[in-house]
């Protein structure tokens, strides 16, 4: 709604992001911790993963993977949230898991 009443972000393009840059690894890792699994990790090649998904979204109709998703992955995907801030007025929080405490 503030990006539609609020005149700073008129013709802004804002990106939206929250108070932790953290990698896919971290990411699955406090999941993983949320769910209670602990299992460990398995890191397959990207060249591999790339011809597995090529192969997938091309025998299946809803693949678990596509080649456009991993080209996502290998770019990274954090942003500039100091515009966001500005125009909006936004805190953003910390990524907390399944309720961890924020420090």
């Amino acid at each position: 709604m503030r990006a539609l009443t609020t005149e700073a972000a008129t013709n802004q393009t804002v990106e939206l992001g929250g108070a932790d840059e953290l990698s896919l690894n971290e990411v699955l890792a406090e999941i993983a911790r949320c769910a209670g699994v602990k299992k460990p990790a398995v890191h397959i090649p990207l060249p591999l993963m790339f011809a597995g998904a090529a192969v997938a979204q091309t025998v299946l109709s809803s693949p678990p993977v596509t080649v456009d998703q991993l080209r996502m992955l290998r770019e990274g995907s954090t942003c500039d949230i100091q515009p966001m801030v500005r125009i909006f007025g936004i805190t953003p929080r910390g990524f907390q898991g399944c309720g961890r405490a924020q420090a």
